[in-house]
C-alpha cells in the first residue's frame, strides 16, 4: 500500500484533483476500486464506504445533521440511496444524525447490535425505521457478509458485552477487506475489548491497512497491545475541536505515534478525509492542513 502523504501533495493541490475526484463521484458509473470517506460530523463517528462494483455503506452518523451536508456532497443529486447502515452502539454521537438520513435518503437495511436505548433521539430514529419498513438486522461477532470479492468481518461483540453497563463495550467492529485494501473500524471500544481482540484473533484477522482509532482517541483506547496487533499504516480519529471530554489524549496520540504509524488524519483538524483506491495505489485527501 502506498501512501500520498507529503504534506504539499495532500492539502495544497487539492483544488486541482477535486474537479477530477469529483467528476468521478458523480458523474461515474458503479466504481471499481474502494472508497472510503471518513465525515466531519464534529464530536462523532460517521463513515461513508463505496465498495467496488458498487455497494454503499454508511457506519454511524453522528450526532446532528452535519452528516446529511458530508453526504450531499457524495451523491448524485438523483440517488439518495445508501444500501446498508451500520449502528455501531446507541449513543447519540453515533447515531442521532441517523434521524436526518432517514429523512431524505432511502435505506436497504440497518445492522446493529440488538441494543436499544430509551434516549428520545433512539425512539424517534426507531419510529422512521418501522415507518419506511427499513429491515433491522442483528450481528454479532463471528458474522460474515460478502459482496463479489469485499467481505465485511464482524469481530465485536461478543454475546457477554451485550448486556455489560457500559455501551461502548458492545460495539460492533467491523473489518472491511477488498482485493486491493482493508479498514477497521472500531465504535467506541475501550482497552478491555481490545484485549479480548487480541486473544480472540491473530494478527493477520486484526491487522488492517487502515484504522479508525476508537473512542475518538480517548485515554482508554488504543493500547500498546492493540496497536502492535492491528499494524495500521494509516490512523484516522475522528473527533470534535475544543470538545469536552479532552479527545484526542495525550497520553494516546503518544502511544499512536510510538506504534510506528506512517500518517495519522483527524477530522478535527483535516475535515471530510477521502481514501481512494487504484490498481497500486491507495490515495488519501484532506480539506484542510
Amino acid at each position: 500500500m502506498e501512501i500520498k502523504t507529503p504534506l504539499l501533495f495532500l492539502v495544497l493541490p487539492l483544488l486541482f484533483f477535486s474537479s477530477f475526484i469529483w467528476f468521478q463521484i458523480f458523474f461515474g458509473g458503479p466504481n471499481k476500486f474502494a472508497e472510503a470517506y471518513f465525515l466531519d460530523v464534529g464530536q462523532g463517528d460517521s463513515e461513508l464506504i463505496r465498495l467496488p462494483h458498487g455497494m454503499t455503506m454508511l457506519v454511524d452518523g453522528g450526532p446532528d445533521f452535519k452528516v446529511v451536508s458530508e453526504l450531499d456532497r457524495l451523491f448524485k443529486s438523483n440517488n439518495f440511496y445508501i444500501d446498508l447502515v451500520f449502528i455501531t452502539h446507541p449513543q447519540t454521537d453515533h447515531f442521532a444524525g441517523l434521524i436526518h438520513v432517514l429523512s431524505k435518503y432511502a435505506v436497504g437495511g440497518i445492522i446493529f447490535n440488538g441494543r436499544t436505548s430509551e434516549s428520545k433521539e433512539w425512539k424517534v430514529l426507531m419510529k422512521l425505521v418501522e415507518e419506511k419498513k427499513i429491515p433491522l438486522i442483528t450481528v454479532l461477532a463471528g458474522d460474515v457478509i460478502r459482496f463479489e470479492d469485499s467481505v465485511i468481518s464482524i469481530l465485536s461483540p461478543m454475546s457477554k458485552f451485550l448486556t455489560s453497563g457500559e455501551p461502548n463495550d458492545g460495539s460492533v467492529v467491523l473489518k472491511i477487506s477488498t482485493s486491493k485494501t482493508s479498514i477497521l473500524l472500531t465504535g467506541d471500544i475501550t482497552s478491555k475489548i481490545e484485549r479480548e481482540l487480541v486473544e480472540k484473533y491473530s494478527n493477520n484477522e486484526l491487522g488492517v491497512d487502515v484504522l479508525k482509532i476508537p473512542h475518538h482517541g480517548s485515554k482508554y483506547s488504543s493500547t500498546k497491545d492493540f496497536l502492535k496487533a492491528v499494524q495500521p499504516k494509516v490512523a484516522i480519529i475522528e473527533v470534535g475541536g475544543s470538545n469536552s471530554y479532552g479527545h484526542p489524549n495525550p497520553e494516546t496520540l503518544g502511544r499512536i505515534t510510538e506504534s510506528g504509524i506512517a500518517k495519522i488524519f483527524r477530522t478535527d483538524s483535516n475535515g471530510m478525509i477521502k481514501m481512494f483506491t487504484e490498481p497500486s495505489l491507495v490515495s488519501f485527501f484532506t480539506e484542510k492542513n
